[in-house]
């Protein structure tokens, strides 16, 4: 449980303002988890929008739930493109929560785009550091933003890419791969097991994707090698909206799964069930700045196939421990139905994932670069 908020002797205020439980704030929270573990004095600043609090109480010592009202996806992309007024509401408040509780820490670790604003115009005589999960926020506003950071951590050499693109030198950037909490998926059920506790139908491979439903995750692409494979597999969407500006496509993507004989499930907070009873993980992301379902699916044993998209391609060795394929309905659909239609093939690729993702992209692994940077910074 975790211990009443006091800031005294804090190394680290991190802060995750987007409470909801998206890929890069479960990554948050684990890496904050891990460097906790290894001994860093930490207060984790999370948003009270969404679920992520409860989450974090569980697995920190000291939490500080906080109004962070400027930051849900719309106004921040709003601050990016200049449309000021609307979006800066909440901007004040935003950077008195961060002064007040970055007091007396060492050092300010800003969590992704929707932390970086407020913790650079804090005005702290600390160092800040900018852990860049997304390729969304560009321009002057993110160049005025990393200009206050000591470090900037890229989740992936896609992500060091754009932000070069951006202006951002390149000399400031870490290339730090994301990591994941792995240890769940080593214990997991026996794969008839788990597909009889979710009541999916057993006899052919489970082919499984899982994301939010917004339009870069391209569920559409998905959804046609669903419909061109029917037959072959079990095909299964966990996902949903996180953010009330998506819920109209999400409605509709959710529509369009169910005409292909798509099995669909909510959002889970625990998606490791899902990943237990699947053979082949999939991800047909545009963009994606690293791609988490994929090392979670590797964790789990599972085969993965994925878009040949951003930082996925730094995940993936093509036909050593995944399949790649160009965002092509039928080339993507042909590379599926190879793994979907040989077994060994799946079992090969499967070992050699779940081996990578142990050694590469455990949050351990993650979390001992990270700690590295921050003890360099405070001095520790």
């Amino acid at each position: 449980m975790n211990a009443p908020v006091e800031h005294s002797g804090l190394d680290v205020l991190f802060v995750q303002p987007a409470g909801f439980l998206g890929g890069a704030e479960r990554s948050g929270l684990e890496l904050a988890a891990a460097l906790e573990r290894s001994g860093f004095n930490l207060l984790f600043a999370v948003g009270r929008d969404g679920p992520l609090a409860s989450f974090a109480a569980r697995e920190l010592r000291r939490i500080a739930p906080v109004s962070f009202p400027l930051f849900v996806r719309p106004s921040l992309y709003a601050v990016a493109s200049g449309r000021f007024p609307r979006a800066l509401a909440g901007l004040p408040g935003a950077i008195g929560s961060i002064r007040r509780l970055a007091a007396c820490a060492r050092l300010v670790y800003a969590n992704g785009d929707h932390a970086l604003l407020p913790a650079a115009l804090s005005g702290l005589d600390k160092p800040l550091v900018y852990h860049a999960r997304d390729v969304r926020l560009g321009g002057a506003v993110l160049l005025a933003a990393v200009k206050r950071a000591a470090v900037v951590i890229a989740v992936s050499r896609f992500v060091k890419a754009h932000l070069a693109a951006q202006g951002v030198p390149e000399e400031k950037v870490v290339v730090v791969h994301n990591g994941a909490a792995l240890e769940r998926f080593r214990a997991l059920p026996e794969r008839s097991s788990a597909r009889r506790a979710l009541d999916v139908p057993s006899g052919l491979p489970l082919v499984l994707w899982l994301g939010s439903l917004v339009p870069w995750k391209n569920p559409s692409l998905f959804i046609e090698a669903a419909a061109a494979l029917k037959g072959k597999a079990v095909f299964v969407m966990l996902g949903g909206a996180l953010h009330p500006a998506d819920r109209s496509f999400a409605q509709t993507v959710v529509h369009q799964a169910r005409r292909s004989s798509v099995l669909v499930f909510p959002f889970a907070a625990d998606p490791a069930p899902y990943y237990a009873a699947a053979d082949v993980v999939v991800s047909t992301s545009i963009g994606e700045p690293f791609g988490r379902t994929l090392v979670e699916g590797m964790a789990a044993g599972c085969a993965v196939v994925s878009t040949a998209e951003g930082g996925k391609t730094e995940i993936i060795d093509d036909g050593v421990d995944g399949v790649l394929a160009p965002v092509d309905a039928g080339a993507f659909t042909a590379a599926l139905d190879g793994v979907v239609a040989d077994a060994s093939l799946r079992t090969r690729l499967a070992e050699a994932g779940r081996s990578k993702a142990a050694l590469r992209f455990d949050i351990s692994v993650c979390a001992a670069a990270v700690g590295g940077i921050i003890s360099r910074l405070i001095g520790r």
